[in-house]
This record gives structure tokens, sequence and C-alpha cells, in this order.
């Protein structure tokens, strides 16, 4: 499985084989990067490229879709995924401030696996990623207790930047953030210079 032999790779954009593509029928480039080589998707990035003829509403600006999974703020499922196990509280993160550095590594991976893939592989094949729409990852079911929404926003933005900062201009790709008032908030927060409470470094939204 492509997850699998990502954790072999670190901080690689690690291809799906071709015979695991062939199988995909809407698919035309599959690809994962990971932070670390936990056996857990935790923020793990997998970037997906739709067949021409196969993207969502016939739309061609809608060339793939960049999944990620949001860190466990609490030992919870969403709707449909089936009861919830003791084994699972041990993936949970109970500290406030692990669970947000991950949120924010969370955004710095996934800026940082479409970066690469701009870079090494779009062209002629393979269309690049102009725009990607980001949403408050892990900021609903998961949500630590003594974390808001807008912290994990705001903690993702921070990834999101510094992933940025490190990219040519060629390879970036525009953000648009998901409209709500928890990312509006975290935008503000964000343009003041200020990083989440539960945070090792800079001035916090406590601050102010």
């Amino acid at each position: 499985p492509l997850f699998a032999r990502s954790r072999q790779q670190p901080f690689q954009l690690v291809l799906s084989t071709q015979e695991a593509l062939d199988r995909q029928t809407n698919l035309i480039f599959s690809a994962a990067r990971v932070y670390n080589d936990g056996e857990h998707p935790f923020g793990a990035a997998f970037v997906d490229i739709f067949d021409r003829r196969k993207r969502p509403f016939r739309c061609q600006k809608n060339v793939g879709l960049v999944y990620t999974v949001g860190a466990l703020g609490r030992n919870k499922k969403a709707e449909g995924e089936g009861p919830v196990t003791a084994e699972r509280e041990a993936l949970v993160k109970d500290d406030p401030r692990e669970f947000v550095e991950e949120i924010y590594h969370t955004g710095f991976n996934v800026l940082r696996a479409v970066a690469m893939y701009n870079q090494n592989h779009a062209g002629d094949d393979f269309p690049k990623i102009e725009e990607i729409r980001v949403p408050v990852i892990a900021g609903g079911t998961f949500l630590h207790p003594s974390v808001d929404q807008s912290e994990v926003a705001l903690a993702l933005l921070w990834g999101v930047t510094d992933a940025l900062t490190i990219t040519e201009d060629q390879h970036r790709p525009a953000i648009n953030l998901m409209p709500g008032a928890p990312m509006e908030q975290a935008y503000s927060w964000y343009r003041q210079g200020l990083h989440p409470f539960h945070c090792h470094q800079g001035r916090s939204i406590k601050e102010v």
C-alpha cells in the first residue's frame, strides 16, 4: 500500500505503483508524503490527480484531490465509522500543545506534498495544482476539548505559510481558505503575527 511505502521514505513524495493506478479508473497520478514513520496516517498527505474526463462536476479546474488525516484530540469517530475502541485511546493527543503542533505539521506537510508534485511532476502529462481549498482540519469530531476551532485553523495557517516560504514562486499553489467564522478569526490573528496559545513560539492569541 502507498502509505506503507511512504513510511519508509519520510519527507519524500512517494508515487503509487502503476499496478495500483491501473485499478483506479478515475486517476492518472497518486502519491503520498509523510513526516515520520509512524504506523498511523495522522498528518500524511495524499495527492491524487483525476483523469481529465473524470474530473468532478465536469469542471476542468477540479484537477485533483489532496487528502490528509487530522490528529485525534479525543477518542471519537466520525458518523458511520463504527464503534470507538479502547485501543484507539492510545492514539489521542491528550496534551493540547501536542495536538496543535500536529495540526501545524499537517498543514506544512500538505503544502510540501503539493509543491513537490508541482515541481517534479506537473507538466505535459499531469496538470499543475494551481489552487487548493483549505478547511479546518481536525476541527470537528476530533477537536481537542481544550482547543477551539480558530486555534486549530491558526496552527494550520502557520504550517501552510511556513511551507510556502521555502517553495519557489512557480511551484506555489494559491490558497483558498474555507469560509466560516473559525477560519476568519484565525486569519485575523495570523495577519497580526499571532501564534496559537498552545504553541512554543511567538506572541500568542492570549496576549491580545
